[in-house]
Protein backbone atom coordinates (compact mmCIF):
# COMPACT_ATOMS: atom_id res chain seq x y z
CA UNK A 1 0.00 0.00 0.00
CA UNK A 2 1.09 3.69 -0.92
CA UNK A 3 1.27 5.68 2.00
CA UNK A 4 2.36 8.70 0.22
CA UNK A 5 1.34 10.45 -2.70
CA UNK A 6 3.68 9.57 -6.03
CA UNK A 7 4.38 12.66 -8.39
CA UNK A 8 5.46 12.13 -12.00
CA UNK A 9 7.50 15.24 -13.02
CA UNK A 10 8.19 16.21 -16.53
CA UNK A 11 12.02 16.30 -17.36
CA UNK A 12 13.90 19.36 -17.87
CA UNK A 13 16.50 19.15 -20.88
CA UNK A 14 19.98 20.12 -22.08
CA UNK A 15 20.33 20.37 -25.74
CA UNK A 16 23.76 20.42 -25.42
CA UNK A 17 24.81 17.21 -23.22
CA UNK A 18 21.58 15.87 -24.62
CA UNK A 19 20.10 15.03 -21.65
CA UNK A 20 17.45 15.40 -19.52
CA UNK A 21 18.33 16.60 -15.44
CA UNK A 22 15.99 18.72 -13.07
CA UNK A 23 16.17 21.41 -10.47
CA UNK A 24 16.15 20.69 -6.59
CA UNK A 25 13.74 23.15 -6.04
CA UNK A 26 10.88 20.98 -7.58
CA UNK A 27 12.17 17.53 -6.30
CA UNK A 28 12.29 19.64 -2.64
CA UNK A 29 9.18 21.50 -3.06
CA UNK A 30 7.16 18.11 -3.31
CA UNK A 31 8.89 16.23 -0.99
CA UNK A 32 8.57 19.03 1.43
CA UNK A 33 4.06 18.73 0.84
CA UNK A 34 4.30 15.43 1.57
CA UNK A 35 4.98 13.68 -1.79
CA UNK A 36 7.55 11.17 -3.33
CA UNK A 37 8.85 12.88 -6.75
CA UNK A 38 9.74 10.59 -9.88
CA UNK A 39 11.02 12.03 -12.78
CA UNK A 40 9.56 10.83 -16.04
CA UNK A 41 11.93 9.73 -18.73
CA UNK A 42 11.55 12.30 -21.92
CA UNK A 43 12.36 9.57 -24.59
CA UNK A 44 9.63 7.89 -26.19
CA UNK A 45 6.27 9.37 -24.52
CA UNK A 46 4.59 5.85 -24.90
CA UNK A 47 7.42 5.35 -21.86
CA UNK A 48 5.59 8.32 -19.34
CA UNK A 49 2.17 7.62 -20.79
CA UNK A 50 2.91 3.62 -19.14
CA UNK A 51 4.20 5.32 -16.11
CA UNK A 52 0.21 7.02 -15.68
CA UNK A 53 -0.86 4.09 -14.13
CA UNK A 54 1.23 4.00 -11.17
CA UNK A 55 1.30 7.72 -10.33
CA UNK A 56 -1.08 9.98 -8.17
CA UNK A 57 -0.61 13.52 -9.82
CA UNK A 58 1.75 14.64 -12.94
CA UNK A 59 4.22 18.08 -12.29
CA UNK A 60 4.95 20.00 -15.56
CA UNK A 61 7.96 22.00 -15.26
CA UNK A 62 8.70 25.18 -16.90
CA UNK A 63 11.36 25.45 -19.38
CA UNK A 64 12.24 26.86 -22.97
CA UNK A 65 9.22 27.59 -25.21
CA UNK A 66 6.57 25.62 -27.02
CA UNK A 67 7.32 25.57 -31.02
CA UNK A 68 4.61 27.84 -32.16
CA UNK A 69 3.37 25.45 -34.96
CA UNK A 70 1.94 23.28 -32.07
CA UNK A 71 -0.85 26.15 -31.74
CA UNK A 72 -1.37 27.08 -35.08
CA UNK A 73 1.15 29.87 -35.56
CA UNK A 74 4.39 30.91 -37.59
CA UNK A 75 6.94 31.50 -35.83
CA UNK A 76 8.42 35.46 -34.93
CA UNK A 77 12.21 36.62 -34.67
CA UNK A 78 11.58 37.24 -30.52
CA UNK A 79 10.33 33.61 -29.78
CA UNK A 80 12.92 31.78 -27.76
CA UNK A 81 14.69 28.40 -27.96
CA UNK A 82 12.30 25.88 -28.40
CA UNK A 83 12.63 22.21 -27.16
CA UNK A 84 11.26 19.45 -29.42
CA UNK A 85 11.95 16.46 -27.42
CA UNK A 86 9.47 18.05 -24.51
CA UNK A 87 6.75 19.02 -26.48
CA UNK A 88 6.49 15.32 -28.40
CA UNK A 89 6.98 14.23 -24.29
CA UNK A 90 4.58 16.24 -22.71
CA UNK A 91 1.21 17.21 -24.93
CA UNK A 92 0.10 14.13 -25.21
CA UNK A 93 0.61 13.39 -21.62
CA UNK A 94 -1.44 15.64 -20.18
CA UNK A 95 -4.45 14.51 -22.61
CA UNK A 96 -3.90 10.99 -21.65
CA UNK A 97 -3.21 12.37 -17.60
CA UNK A 98 -6.67 14.48 -18.25
CA UNK A 99 -8.41 10.94 -19.72
CA UNK A 100 -6.80 9.17 -16.63
CA UNK A 101 -8.50 11.87 -14.00
CA UNK A 102 -4.74 12.66 -13.18
CA UNK A 103 -4.53 15.81 -11.00
CA UNK A 104 -1.98 18.30 -12.88
CA UNK A 105 -0.27 20.88 -11.89
CA UNK A 106 1.80 23.27 -14.56
CA UNK A 107 4.53 25.84 -13.51
CA UNK A 108 5.70 28.45 -15.55
CA UNK A 109 5.95 26.47 -19.33
CA UNK A 110 3.93 23.94 -17.71
CA UNK A 111 0.60 26.34 -17.63
CA UNK A 112 1.70 27.24 -21.21
CA UNK A 113 1.61 23.22 -22.23
CA UNK A 114 -1.36 22.67 -20.72
CA UNK A 115 -3.14 25.27 -22.82
CA UNK A 116 -1.99 24.50 -25.96
CA UNK A 117 -2.34 20.68 -25.44
CA UNK A 118 -5.91 21.42 -24.66
CA UNK A 119 -6.99 24.00 -27.45
CA UNK A 120 -5.47 27.42 -25.87
CA UNK A 121 -2.57 29.69 -27.70
CA UNK A 122 0.13 31.55 -26.66
CA UNK A 123 1.48 34.68 -27.01
CA UNK A 124 5.30 33.90 -28.57
CA UNK A 125 7.13 36.92 -26.93
CA UNK A 126 5.17 39.66 -24.74
CA UNK A 127 6.59 42.52 -25.52
CA UNK A 128 6.29 42.25 -29.27
CA UNK A 129 2.72 41.03 -28.88
CA UNK A 130 1.37 42.37 -25.81
CA UNK A 131 1.50 46.33 -24.89
CA UNK A 132 -0.80 47.84 -22.41
CA UNK A 133 -0.37 51.01 -20.32
CA UNK A 134 0.19 49.28 -17.28
CA UNK A 135 4.03 47.58 -17.08
CA UNK A 136 4.35 44.52 -15.46
CA UNK A 137 7.96 43.04 -15.01
CA UNK A 138 7.25 39.41 -16.45
CA UNK A 139 10.82 38.42 -16.56
CA UNK A 140 12.51 39.90 -13.89
CA UNK A 141 16.79 40.59 -13.38
CA UNK A 142 18.60 38.30 -13.39
CA UNK A 143 20.35 39.65 -10.32
CA UNK A 144 16.72 39.24 -8.57
CA UNK A 145 17.11 36.26 -6.31
CA UNK A 146 14.66 33.85 -7.64
CA UNK A 147 12.72 33.13 -4.28
CA UNK A 148 11.70 37.14 -4.14
CA UNK A 149 8.85 38.38 -5.96
CA UNK A 150 8.63 41.11 -8.58
CA UNK A 151 4.89 41.22 -9.00
CA UNK A 152 1.67 41.52 -7.65
CA UNK A 153 -1.27 39.66 -8.91
CA UNK A 154 -5.21 38.91 -8.58
CA UNK A 155 -7.15 35.83 -7.36
CA UNK A 156 -10.57 35.38 -8.11
CA UNK A 157 -12.29 34.03 -4.85
CA UNK A 158 -14.18 30.96 -6.73
CA UNK A 159 -11.20 29.23 -7.11
CA UNK A 160 -8.97 26.52 -6.67
CA UNK A 161 -6.41 28.60 -6.15
CA UNK A 162 -7.73 30.97 -4.22
CA UNK A 163 -8.46 27.54 -2.16
CA UNK A 164 -4.91 26.57 -1.98
CA UNK A 165 -3.23 30.50 -0.94
CA UNK A 166 -6.97 31.72 0.72
CA UNK A 167 -5.59 35.30 -0.51
CA UNK A 168 -7.09 37.64 -2.79
CA UNK A 169 -3.53 39.20 -3.91
CA UNK A 170 -0.06 37.54 -3.86
CA UNK A 171 3.43 38.21 -4.74
CA UNK A 172 4.73 36.59 -6.87
CA UNK A 173 8.30 36.16 -8.90
CA UNK A 174 8.08 35.91 -12.51
CA UNK A 175 10.96 34.30 -15.22
CA UNK A 176 9.10 34.55 -18.54
CA UNK A 177 8.08 35.86 -22.01
CA UNK A 178 5.56 33.77 -22.99
CA UNK A 179 1.76 33.40 -21.45
CA UNK A 180 -1.63 32.46 -22.31
CA UNK A 181 -3.56 34.29 -24.84
CA UNK A 182 -6.33 32.33 -25.75
CA UNK A 183 -7.71 29.65 -23.41
CA UNK A 184 -8.09 26.39 -24.09
CA UNK A 185 -11.65 24.55 -23.69
CA UNK A 186 -12.28 23.30 -20.50
CA UNK A 187 -10.31 25.87 -19.02
CA UNK A 188 -10.83 29.19 -16.99
CA UNK A 189 -8.37 32.11 -15.55
CA UNK A 190 -7.96 32.18 -11.66
CA UNK A 191 -5.72 34.59 -11.38
CA UNK A 192 -4.19 37.72 -13.75
CA UNK A 193 -1.31 40.03 -13.31
CA UNK A 194 -2.27 43.87 -13.09
CA UNK A 195 -1.98 44.51 -17.46
CA UNK A 196 -4.31 41.99 -17.82
CA UNK A 197 -2.57 38.56 -18.41
CA UNK A 198 -3.31 35.62 -17.39
CA UNK A 199 -1.24 33.79 -14.05
CA UNK A 200 -3.16 30.97 -13.64
CA UNK A 201 -5.74 28.89 -14.85
CA UNK A 202 -7.49 25.42 -13.50
CA UNK A 203 -10.25 23.57 -15.09
CA UNK A 204 -13.70 23.64 -15.14
CA UNK A 205 -14.57 20.76 -14.36
CA UNK A 206 -13.01 17.38 -12.80
CA UNK A 207 -10.52 16.23 -13.08
CA UNK A 208 -7.71 19.16 -11.30
CA UNK A 209 -5.68 21.14 -13.18
CA UNK A 210 -3.74 24.10 -12.12
CA UNK A 211 -1.43 25.87 -13.65
CA UNK A 212 0.61 28.96 -12.51
CA UNK A 213 2.71 31.45 -14.69
CA UNK A 214 5.30 32.17 -12.06
CA UNK A 215 7.45 29.48 -9.85
CA UNK A 216 6.64 28.81 -6.72
CA UNK A 217 8.97 25.82 -6.03
CA UNK A 218 12.11 28.73 -6.25
CA UNK A 219 9.51 30.13 -3.06
CA UNK A 220 8.40 27.17 -1.33
CA UNK A 221 11.74 28.01 2.09
CA UNK A 222 10.23 31.48 2.69
CA UNK A 223 6.76 32.22 0.65
CA UNK A 224 4.19 30.48 3.13
CA UNK A 225 1.41 30.91 -0.22
CA UNK A 226 3.95 29.03 -2.24
CA UNK A 227 4.47 25.73 0.32
CA UNK A 228 0.64 26.03 0.23
CA UNK A 229 -0.01 25.80 -2.72
CA UNK A 230 2.12 22.62 -3.28
CA UNK A 231 0.69 20.87 -0.30
CA UNK A 232 -2.99 21.75 -1.79
CA UNK A 233 -1.85 19.66 -5.44
CA UNK A 234 0.00 16.66 -3.22
CA UNK A 235 -2.80 16.76 -1.40
CA UNK A 236 -5.45 16.13 -4.14
CA UNK A 237 -2.61 13.75 -5.66
CA UNK A 238 -3.38 12.28 -1.98
CA UNK A 239 -7.23 11.54 -2.69
CA UNK A 240 -5.92 8.82 -5.58
CA UNK A 241 -4.45 6.59 -2.80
Amino acid sequence: MKHKPIIGLTPLYDPEKNHPWMQEDYLDAVTAAGGIPIILPIRGPDNSIALLDIIDGLLLTGGPDIMPQLFGERLIPECGPCCPPRDELELPLIREALLKKIPMMGICRGIQTINVALGGTLYQDIPAQYQTGTPVLHRQQSHIDKSHPSHDIVICENSLLYRAVGRRNLMVNSMHHQTVKDIAPGLRAAAWSDDGLVECLESVNEPFVLGVQWHPECMHRRDESSMELFRFFVGEAGMRL
